[in-house]
C-alpha cells in the first residue's frame, strides 16, 4: 500500500503504474502474464469482472479480480491507449513524455517498481515485480485462508511451492 500510495493518481503514467503494480500484488500473477496481457482478456459477467492470464508454459489461468485491483484497472483502461497486439500495459518514452505503441517491456516493468519503492521509501530491500508474486500469497494467508487458495490463485502443482512464497515471519 505504501507503494501505491508513493504514485501519483492524476497523471497517465502514475496511473499505468498503478495499474499494474495493483495487478501484480492483487492476483499474484508473473510478470510476464501481466506485461502479455490483453484487453480482450478482462471480462465482466454481470457484476463480477475476471482476467484471463497467460502464466508459465503458455497456460492460461482465470481468476476473479477484485473490486481493489478494479479500483488501479479502470482509470487507466479508461485512456483507451492504443498498443500493438492489444495489450494493456504499453511502454513510456520519458524524453517525449508520451506512450509509445509498443508494450512496456520487463526491464520498464522492473525500473517502474524499483522507482515506485524508492518514493515509497523503502530502500533497505530490493523489491522487484516478483516481490507482488509473494506480497499476494501472503495477504492470503494472513487474511486466514488455508495454502489451497494462494496456491490456485498462484496455480501452483505442488503448495510445498506456494509456502515458498510466504513472508509472514518476515
Amino acid at each position: 500500500l505504501r507503494i501505491l500510495n508513493a504514485i501519483p493518481r492524476d497523471t497517465a503514467l502514475g496511473k499505468r503504474n498503478r495499474a499494474l503494480l495493483g495487478l501484480l500484488a492483487g492476483t499474484g500473477c508473473r510478470i510476464a502474464a501481466a506485461l502479455g496481457l490483453k484487453r480482450t482478456a478482462l471480462r465482466r459477467t454481470g457484476s463480477t469482472w475476471n482476467v484471463t492470464l497467460i502464466e508459465k508454459g503458455q497456460v492460461p489461468h482465470t481468476l476473479p479480480i477484485t473490486p481493489a485491483v478494479l479500483k488501479l484497472l479502470l482509470p487507466f483502461l479508461c485512456l483507451n491507449l492504443p498498443v500493438k497486439g492489444e495489450r494493456v500495459f504499453p511502454s513510456w518514452n520519458g524524453n517525449a513524455k508520451r506512450f509509445t505503441l509498443h508494450p512496456m517491456s520487463y526491464i520498464e516493468a522492473y525500473r517502474t517498481v524499483q522507482a515506485a519503492a524508492a518514493a515509497a521509501g523503502i530502500t533497505d530491500k530490493a523489491v522487484t515485480p516478483h516481490s507482488f508474486r509473494a506480497t499476494a500469497i501472503t495477504a492470503l494467508l494472513e487474511a486466514g485462508h488455508d495454502i489451497t487458495l494462494p496456491q490456485r490463485i498462484a496455480g501452483h502443482a505442488d503448495p510445498a511451492t506456494t509456502r515458498l512464497y510466504d513472508r509472514r515471519n518476515k
